[in-house]
């Protein structure tokens, strides 16, 4: 029973650092490259997570050589990965809900407040109006000035 907890433990954590280190970064940056092919797609992923994991590798390598060098290093290489791991996890989440904590009950609270929200929609109307206004002013100018060059020759 314990030997089956401490495996399936064993899986589960590894399998979780998998997926959140490698497969869950080259899928976000497959989702968010611009190219159309489905192989360009993935290429453009594969080089820009490479190009993250080389820096983050070689930041890495530099921590662990001063570490030994100054003759800090203990433990085991499966030790070293579960504390990188947790203190990355600990960074990542840190950073991300100092933003979490304020922007979503925001966001939240202003979807509640349908004046607000209706406010915010006149003002983003009126802009994309005037946007409208002022591209269809330089097309306007554009095709004088296409046609007074037409009407020249």
């Amino acid at each position: 029973s314990s030997s089956l907890l401490r495996r399936t433990w064993a899986a589960t954590y590894w399998t979780t650092a998998l997926l959140s280190y490698l497969l869950c970064p080259i899928l976000m940056e497959y989702e968010n490259s611009g190219d159309f092919t489905t192989s360009a797609r993935l290429k453009t992923s594969l080089r820009r997570n490479a190009v993250f994991y080389g820096i983050y590798s070689f930041i890495l390598v530099v921590l662990l050589l001063i570490l030994i060098c100054r003759g800090e290093v203990q433990g085991d290489l499966q030790s070293w990965c579960i504390a990188a791991s947790n203190a990355w996890g600990l960074f990542v989440l840190t950073v991300l809900m100092g933003f979490g904590l304020v922007a979503v009950p925001r966001h939240f609270w202003s979807l509640a407040n349908p004046n607000k929200l209706l406010q915010d929609l006149y003002r983003t109307a009126v802009l994309k109006d005037e946007t409208r206004l002022s591209r269809l002013f330089e097309l306007q100018d554009a095709v004088a000035s296409a046609r007074q060059e037409l009407d020249a020759y």
